[in-house]
């Protein structure tokens, strides 16, 4: 659709539209995350061995946030190797 040819009466009936349709998702009360790379737990587990100088996971994480993530991330996924 061609938005800048519309009129003001066809630019306000569209705005309705979608905003109809916007308020219908809303209502749904659906709570995605659409993040990408945010890995699981159990991922996260599955790197630890990666940081040798830590002895447990309680280790990676500082103030709520988990330091392996950044390995897990920087890391092939398919082999497990960590990035220099």
């Amino acid at each position: 659709m061609d938005y800048m040819a519309l009129s003001a009466a066809e630019w306000q009936q569209e705005y309705d539209k979608v905003s109809a349709e916007y308020e219908g998702w809303k209502a749904k009360g659906l709570k995605l995350n659409m993040a990408r790379g945010k890995p699981s737990k159990q991922q996260l587990d599955l790197v630890s061995g990666i940081l040798p100088a830590l002895t447990s996971a309680e280790e990676c994480v500082d103030s709520g946030a988990d330091a392996r993530k950044a390995i897990y991330n920087a890391a092939d996924q398919n082999n497990w190797q960590p990035v220099a």
